[in-house]
């Protein structure tokens, strides 16, 4: 079975965990990779490390699980790419080590189905905006009666606006929606994505980009206005990505930022946990579509690189520049322009006026006074980036 079986061994809840020198460590054997690991490729070697994942045990048999590595391994189980069959016992396997060191409240593994905390933990506010809770903020095109249509045109997802005002951060709600439309309205066949974003919540965006992955029709991503921050991650997902000439595609290091949000210290862990894992997915995301090194990657990011259409296809960032001007093309992308109009008003942390390096024609579209929050606030949020930053 891939999901590696349950076992209760020493839990270690002090020790710092770096999963990468402890997969090196390990012999390249199946005893001691099994040990270490949640979860085993069923199609891969057996004694291949390359086979294994979710590493939360120090290199060797019969050592500790150290609690770290299993709070790393649970925060990137929902990005994983792994059969959504296997998932459960993967967690079972994880949360049966939280227990044995007396951190599952309420976690009691039965048939390798861990219980969930009775009570749901509340979806949290990242960005200003009039949308509620596990709402969606995608919209589709060319359907009827929520399937696809039959006149012809292939079903499209409109991105336009946040990639989710509320974070993903233990939500197990909203990605369900999202990859139940998926399936609903793409019926399993081609599909096509417009974006026009500023970015948003990194972990929405980093699932959404496995879940579009993972759905088995092919996903032509259409960047009408702009792709910025997070939204490049759900970018990068399709199967071709056609760009504006106009268009601009925007990278940068990672930020979070709640509104008025209460955390504890162990809900604070895993939420670093999982940006730290979305970081090295994103430069993962993009090493594989650019080809370009992960250490140029990191240093674009750090920089906060702005490309214009044709600079985003020469990167590999995109496949192809839309030149065209048809009647359907004027009209995407005079929406997409009045919808980033629209957007120039909301006070945010992730907002233009906030990044560093906005092109003159895009700031063009902004006329703030000296009263809007984001301008009052810039300051701290330039505190905020450098805290948040790694």
């Amino acid at each position: 079975m891939p999901a590696i079986a349950i076992h209760h061994t020493e839990t270690d809840t002090e020790s710092v965990w770096d999963g990468p020198a402890e997969v090196a460590a390990c012999p390249n054997e199946a005893g001691p990779l099994r040990h270490m690991h949640a979860w085993r490729d069923a199609d891969g070697e057996p004694d291949a490390k390359q086979s294994y994942k979710f590493p939360h045990h120090k290199a060797g048999d019969d050592t500790p699980a150290n609690i770290n590595g299993v709070n790393n391994a649970l925060a990137r189980l929902s990005q994983a790419d792994i059969p959504e069959g296997d998932r459960a016992g993967v967690e079972a396997h994880l949360r049966a080590h939280r227990e044995d060191a007396g951190l599952e409240d309420e976690a009691s593994i039965d048939d390798n189905i861990p219980a969930r905390r009775n009570a749901r933990h509340e979806p949290i506010r990242c960005f200003e905006g009039n949308a509620r809770p596990h709402e969606p903020f995608w919209t589709w095109r060319n359907t009827l009666d929520g399937a696809p249509s039959n006149g012809g045109s292939e079903p499209e997802m409109e991105l336009y606006g946040y990639i989710s005002e509320y974070s993903w951060f233990e939500d197990d709600v909203t990605p369900k929606m999202f990859k139940d439309d998926l399936w609903k309205f793409g019926g399993g066949g081609p599909i096509t994505i417009r974006l026009n974003s500023y970015g948003g919540d990194i972990i929405a965006a980093s699932v959404m980009k496995a879940i579009i992955i993972d759905y088995p029709g092919y996903v032509t991503m259409k960047i009408d206005g702009l792709a910025a921050s997070a939204a490049t991650i759900v970018a990068i997902a399709g199967d071709v990505v056609r760009i504006q000439e106009s268009a601009f595609f925007m990278i940068h290091d990672p930020l979070v930022a709640f509104f008025f949000a209460i955390l504890d210290i162990e809900e604070m862990s895993r939420l670093l946990e999982s940006l730290k894992s979305a970081k090295a997915g994103i430069i993962d995301g993009y090493e594989t579509k650019t080809g370009l090194s992960r250490l140029r990657l990191d240093r674009m990011m750090a920089d906060e690189t702005w490309m214009t259409g044709r600079e985003a296809v020469n990167m590999g960032f995109a496949d192809e520049v839309i030149t065209a001007e048809d009647k359907a093309t004027k009209k995407a992308k005079g929406a997409a322009m009045q919808n980033m109009a629209a957007m120039q008003n909301a006070a945010l942390i992730n907002a233009l006026h906030n990044y560093r390096n906005v092109p003159a024609k895009l700031l063009a579209l902004r006329k703030p006074d000296e009263d809007e929050p984001d301008i009052r606030n810039r300051r701290a949020t330039e505190v905020l980036r450098a805290k948040t930053k790694f």
